[in-house]
């Protein structure tokens, strides 16, 4: 029985995802605009800054947009991610030897992250189950990374119980 769980940003967060995105599109395109249409010679501060500037707004807000593209998606065998604008990464259950909730640092208002550890490549951090706070936060977002988790430990203990006793 082969059932597929996948996870998507909230409705929220993608929303979020979509303004800022778009905010940063818009940035990008008042620098672009006040950079071609100055009057008189142009500065060298503007001449380098002015194009940087529009490179780093259009990197943002295609950062942001491609965000909501992002997904996580498991099934009783393997664990399969895609970043925004970056590759996606699956691995089976047997190679993965943690999966817990980290805060993303020290701060009280940190939010929360999935951690994966591989055995040969170390950790890496799930994209979509994020715990925001606030009104971004998934509601389900407990529940999700707990199906996760049992998951995990539901493929992970025959194997490990087979490792333990071929070691003896």
């Amino acid at each position: 029985m082969n059932n597929r769980t996948n996870h998507r940003l909230w409705p929220a967060q993608q929303r979020r995802q979509w303004l800022f995105g778009a905010l940063f599109l818009a940035f990008a395109a008042y620098i672009a605009f006040r950079t071609l249409t100055a009057s008189g010679p142009v500065s060298p501060r503007t001449a380098v800054g002015g194009p940087f500037m529009v490179l780093l707004g259009l990197f943002f807000a295609s950062a942001l947009i491609a965000g909501n593209f992002a997904w996580v998606s498991f099934d009783e065998t393997s664990l399969s991610w895609r970043r925004p604008l970056w590759f996606g990464q699956s691995f089976d259950w047997a190679d993965i030897t943690a999966v817990e909730v980290v805060k993303k640092n020290e701060r009280h208002n940190a939010p929360d992250l999935v951690r994966v550890e591989h055995r040969t490549k170390g950790f890496f951090y799930l994209p979509v189950l994020v715990g925001l706070r606030g009104s971004w936060r998934d509601p389900d977002l407990e529940a999700k990374t707990a199906r996760l988790i049992a998951t995990w430990r539901a493929a992970t203990t025959p194997a490990l119980a087979e490792q333990q006793a071929s070691s003896r």
